[in-house]
């Protein structure tokens, strides 16, 4: 079996509670099944598995790439606002790339938990662009910014936000997320993602979201 050439960039193991069937050690073993050179996991609002997950990768000669998928809000909420705000929030994926990206994620995980929580952890913009060293963000799933933007026909603002990210985290750094087209909102969707990164000039990666590794235990979650 020769070396597969897809590499998995956006994936939630079992610690994205209620949300994923995917344990570690059986992950880890289908990834050297298939010859997986890498392999992230970007669990939702949290590093839980990173340590586990960095040892058992690294152990089977897979380069581990740690990541979370995280909920943007664009402003801060005050604590009388956490309980009743329809501030819209967005997510997005990012990877450390290095030793500081991986900081910068423990710096933004302790901030979601600690001063963004409303009804599950999130952050800010502003404590995304503070912590973006050492980052790679993913443009995220239909709940994404950019896609939510496309979704409801704003191209101008699916553009503005993109040139932000650039803006901040560099080109080399951001990449606009396909995903399968399950659905005709998906297929609509990558069209338009693949519109706006040719018209930018961005770069483009292929991400499956996964919660199993086995089809059949989609009905699980």
């Amino acid at each position: 079996m020769r070396q597969a050439d897809f590499v998995h960039l956006h994936l939630h193991s079992a610690y994205s509670l209620l949300q994923s069937t995917i344990r570690l050690p059986q992950l880890v073993k289908r990834a050297r099944e298939y010859r997986l050179p890498a392999l992230a996991i970007t669990d939702h609002g949290n590093l839980f598995g990173c340590i586990e997950f960095y040892e058992l990768a690294y152990g089977n000669g897979i380069k581990p790439i740690i990541g979370c998928e995280l909920i943007v809000g664009p402003t801060d909420v005050t604590e009388s606002e956490k309980t009743s705000s329809a501030e819209p929030a967005t997510h997005i994926v990012l990877l450390a790339r290095n030793r500081k990206g991986y900081q910068n994620l423990l710096q933004l995980i302790t901030k979601a938990h600690s001063q963004g929580w409303q009804q599950e952890p999130r952050i800010t913009s502003d404590q995304l662009y503070q912590h973006q060293q050492g980052l790679i963000i993913l443009s995220g799933c239909h709940r994404g910014e950019i896609p939510t933007r496309l979704l409801k026909e704003d191209e101008q603002g699916a553009e503005a936000k993109a040139v932000e990210y650039v803006e901040v985290f560099g080109r080399d750094f951001f990449f606009i997320e396909l995903q399968p087209a399950r659905t005709d909102v998906h297929r609509v969707l990558n069209k338009r993602l693949l519109s706006l990164a040719r018209q930018l000039n961005l770069q483009v990666v292929a991400t499956a979201n996964s919660h199993t590794i086995d089809p059949g235990e989609a009905e699980l979650i």
